[in-house]
């Protein structure tokens, strides 16, 4: 392994209050040896212990120019990297964020850096010999105007049933995946992550408050093999979907309202769009693109 020789820049402050990005030996030389003439530096052209009085100046400028330069990069830094998205409206938000299926870390497979453009809410229909077609669609939470998260409760439903064995259809989950500590979901016939199920999920609020902007409660393994939309609703239990932050006790958000609350649609060649209620207000339904033109037709205008 070859030893990379370049020394280490440090910061040093001379007594005019100006900070420099020296090297070690640099440092060094700027703090003992003397100003003025007489001054030798190995890095200025010239026979072995010659002298230049002008070293000194030679070496502040030098830094000057690094200095600059460093702060230089820093601002076009500042000005090109984004800052991690939040909801549209600065409220909490549930989503639905639609994978093709992946057998590394799934749990971190499914975080975004940015809700309101990463997130996928559409995806075509499950071939069954294809197994890109099979999806894990993540439930995630956006904390927004909360200051963290350690929780969240909401209900599902979808067009279909959940059987591990398959033969469930328009939507067959085989599979729920919890991605945080603890889980309540609902039982009975309900039972989550059948339709009309609920849960309440939480994370260690201690250990494992969720920080970042977006958190990955878990995902559902599933093949859609007709048309058919998978939708955020209240918790049966409760009424309600919220979210919870990390203080002792927790505080709740307010309930969130439909429009807080995303989807996802399945459709032949992924024509048909699910909802992300980070980017946009979800309406109640899904609404199929169409053109003024097209409105006004429907209108007999």
């Amino acid at each position: 392994m070859i030893e990379d020789t370049v020394e280490t820049p440090m910061v040093h402050t001379d007594p005019r209050g100006f900070a420099f990005g020296l090297t070690g030996s640099e440092a060094f030389r700027s703090v003992h040896e003397p100003e003025g003439p007489g001054t030798p530096d190995p890095q200025l052209p010239g026979p072995a212990g010659t002298c230049h009085p002008k070293s000194r100046r030679h070496r502040l400028m030098r830094f000057r120019h690094f200095v600059l330069g460093f702060i230089a990069l820093g601002i076009v830094f500042a000005f090109t990297t984004p800052a991690s998205a939040t909801s549209f409206d600065n409220r909490p938000k549930i989503l639905l964020h639609v994978k093709s299926k992946t057998s590394k870390n799934p749990c971190n497979f499914g975080s975004v850096n940015d809700c309101q453009t990463d997130v996928v809410v559409k995806a075509t229909l499950t071939d069954v010999n294809d197994p890109n077609t099979f999806y894990f669609v993540y439930l995630l939470a956006v904390k927004a105007s909360i200051p963290n998260l350690a929780g969240l409760q909401c209900g599902i439903q979808y067009e279909g049933g959940a059987n591990p064995s398959g033969g469930e259809s328009p939507i067959n989950i085989a599979e729920w995946k919890n991605c945080a500590t603890l889980e309540f979901p609902t039982p009975g016939a309900d039972a989550w992550p059948r339709p009309g199920g609920g849960n309440l999920i939480t994370w260690d609020a201690v250990n494992s408050c969720q920080t970042g902007e977006v958190g990955v409660a878990g995902y559902f393994y599933l093949g859609a093999y007709a048309p058919a939309t998978m939708r955020l609703t209240t918790r049966p239990a409760s009424g309600l979907a919220t979210l919870a932050d990390c203080s002792d006790p927790p505080n709740e958000s307010e309930p969130l309202l439909t429009k807080d609350l995303g989807f996802v649609a399945f459709s032949a060649g992924a024509v048909t769009e699910g909802c992300n209620s980070c980017a946009v207000e979800c309406m109640p339904v899904a609404v199929a693109a169409t053109s003024w033109s097209g409105v006004k037709s429907l209108l007999g205008r």
